[in-house]
């Protein structure tokens, strides 16, 4: 973790937690496009990322004992550049194939012993454009993917990536197809996480 940039989870001390950045937003105001040495064009600093969709994770809330089981979760905004990390530990950088690291945005951290089927370092997810979005999966347990009814392995390489088009919903660590027994979907219920890319269909 860099110690400029803290992270800090949330106020709420529920099962899972979400670390960001913080600190004061740079000023951009000032900054104004320029030209590079060859004359071309580049856009000025801190210029504005379009918006390419949403990624929600549902898993149970923290509150009172006598409150009724709860699976409204966390919405993430994704914008171009951003990726959401998902794991057992927070993170703040993921390591690609070529040995180069794309800086995490958001780090989603899942704690307790529902959630075993989950990695320490399990997933990390990228929204593209044109309805489109990259899975870089770390894990050993890999990802089912609902609406496209297949489970996604671990290959020899890590990351694993997989490029998908349209809205999915994923279910980490656990093959829906093979495990039908009520406690594989219990557990599932736990891990479910929709992708919603921005002019992305019903199905990948």
């Amino acid at each position: 973790m860099h110690s400029d940039e803290p992270r800090i989870p949330p106020s709420d001390h529920s099962a899972d937690e979400t670390l960001l950045p913080t600190g004061n937003a740079p000023d951009f105001s000032d900054v104004q496009s320029d030209e590079s040495s060859t004359g071309e064009f580049q856009p000025p600093v801190g210029s504005i990322r379009p918006l390419l969709g949403v990624i929600g994770i549902y898993s149970p809330t923290a509150g009172e004992p006598t409150d009724p089981p709860s699976e409204a979760g966390r919405v993430y905004p994704m914008f171009e550049g951003d990726i959401l990390f998902i794991g057992k530990k927070d993170v703040d950088e993921i390591k690609v194939r070529d040995g180069g690291v794309r800086r995490v945005t958001y780090s989603h951290v899942l704690v307790g012993p529902e959630y075993s089927m989950v990695s320490r370092e399990h997933l990390a997810i990228e929204l593209l454009p044109e309805g489109r979005f990259r899975l870089y999966d770390f894990s050993l347990n890999g990802v089912f993917l609902e609406n496209a009814q297949r489970h996604v392995r671990q290959g020899h390489v890590r990351p694993e990536i997989q490029e998908l088009t349209g809205r999915e919903t994923l279910v980490l660590g656990i093959n829906l197809m093979e495990n039908q027994e009520r406690s594989a979907r219990k557990a599932a219920a736990r891990s479910r996480i929709q992708v919603v890319p921005i002019g992305g269909g019903a199905g990948a």
